[in-house]
């Protein structure tokens, strides 16, 4: 499982660098590697289907290997679209970031926008708003 996990991750990592090179925009370079992941958890039922192989393939890269504006701007992209679970990748990030902090702040900088972003937003509605006033 780990061999197919691997090869899993390495399919998505080149579809991406293939967009990139090609200049997609982060977007298009998101649903390319959801496409891949579709494709590989057709072929083989783990890591919780695609939107599963397909976070834990991009916050492994992510947090080692790729660790650049554009990846956490595609992983933005990928959560926005609901190509991947946004609590579940935050969940993935969190065992991952958090104790690399000191390490690599800007990391975690990011990480922090995120979270803010997609699992702390407040929902207020306007009648709330105006009660309060």
């Amino acid at each position: 499982m780990a061999a197919a996990s691997g090869d899993v991750e390495g399919r998505l990592m080149s579809a991406v660098k293939a967009s990139a090179a090609r200049g997609d925009p982060p977007l298009l370079q998101a649903a390319e590697a959801a496409r891949c992941a579709r494709e590989a958890s057709a072929s083989d039922a783990t890591c919780g289907g695609a939107r599963g192989s397909l976070a834990a393939a991009l916050v492994s890269n992510l947090c080692f290997a790729y660790n650049t504006g554009a990846m956490w701007k595609l992983l933005d992209q990928a959560i926005a679209s609901r190509l991947v679970s946004p609590l579940h990748t935050l969940a993935l990030l969190t065992s991952r970031v958090v104790p690399n902090r000191r390490a690599q702040p800007e990391a975690y900088r990011l990480y922090l926008e995120l979270l803010g972003r997609y699992a702390l937003v407040p929902e207020y509605s306007e009648s709330a708003e105006t009660k309060a006033m």
